[in-house]
């Protein structure tokens, strides 16, 4: 469920709720073969929602505001795997430099933890993204509009073998087309 709320001509607030299970098979469109939200070979119920803000008033500067939460409950089998609350507050600057240049910033932190109780106690959340690119669109008078990006994308994870809090960055709904889409 989605709702938008226009504060301004060039400011909205985007409102939104999300209820997945597996077996949502009647709200799924088109042939699906398989578990609607499967991960990691785990059969995932997953809820949330969040606020995403975007302000255009200055054209030059273009900026995304953003919070999320998602709860995952992960049923693998007849027992349960760690369930997860994550919490996202990020945000997003796109400046325009001139006809030709322009680029994108990002950055993201997560928290909350796993529920891990009784098998080993529950972990704090805390990750990491960052996200910088730059983008020259030159104009060869064609039809078409190609441009050119150069980008920096970090995201925190955990090292193998490590204890302590969960450090890996969670792509939230975003299971697919994370690095591209022609991966997939």
């Amino acid at each position: 469920i989605k709702a938008t709320l226009r504060l301004t001509g060039k400011t909205s607030l985007d409102a939104f709720l999300i209820y997945n299970t597996p077996d949502a098979q009647d709200l799924v469109a088109g042939p699906l073969d398989r578990d609607v939200t499967r991960g990691m070979g785990a059969k995932i119920t997953e809820k949330g929602g969040g606020l995403y803000l975007k302000c255009n008033e200055m054209k030059e500067l273009p900026a995304e505001l953003y919070y999320v939460y998602k709860r995952e409950s992960l049923n693998k089998g007849v027992g349960t795997v760690p369930a997860r609350d994550t919490h996202t507050v990020g945000m997003r600057l796109m400046p325009q430099f001139s006809e030709q240049f322009c680029a994108e910033l990002e950055g993201a932190v997560q928290f909350g933890d796993t529920d891990t109780e009784p098998v080993t106690p529950d972990q704090d959340i805390e990750a990491y993204m960052g996200y910088v690119g730059l983008t020259y669109k030159p104009d060869f008078g064609l039809e078409g509009k190609p441009f050119f990006t150069a980008a920096c994308y970090y995201l925190s994870g955990d090292e193998p073998g490590a204890p302590g809090d969960d450090n890996r960055w969670n792509p939230v709904w975003a299971r697919y087309p994370q690095f591209s889409e022609l991966m997939v």
